[in-house]
């Protein structure tokens, strides 16, 4: 059962609805969840790089972690981001999957 109805997918690794920036390629599971990523995203990297510069006085710009963590934040039925790379030996753009659980247990230090 991938899809819920006509435009809600209940696995995000069924959907088809997407959204690509700069390198990264982000899945939702419906069109809603799309167009409140698309509509709130440029704020949100804004707002949080400022609050990072305010705090630490320096010039920051974390914009892919802010990208995904956002994409967490909105999408609630599942994980589904890619990475363009290059594969210089084989001349073509390849994807490589982010894995969650990766991004998440990921601490300084270890």
């Amino acid at each position: 059962m991938a899809r819920i109805s006509k435009h809600i997918y209940y696995d995000i690794d069924e959907s088809d609805i997407k959204i690509e920036y700069n390198d990264l390629v982000f899945y939702f599971s419906s069109e809603f969840n799309l167009n409140r990523y698309k509509n709130k995203i440029i704020d949100f990297i804004t707002l949080e790089n400022y609050k990072l510069k305010a705090k630490y006085n320096i010039i920051v710009d974390f914009s892919e972690m802010l990208l995904i963590s956002y994409y967490m934040k909105i999408e609630k039925r599942g994980f589904r981001v890619y990475k363009k790379e290059i594969d210089l030996k084989n001349n073509k753009i390849c994807f490589v999957k982010f894995d969650k659980n990766d991004i998440i247990k990921s601490k300084v230090g270890d």
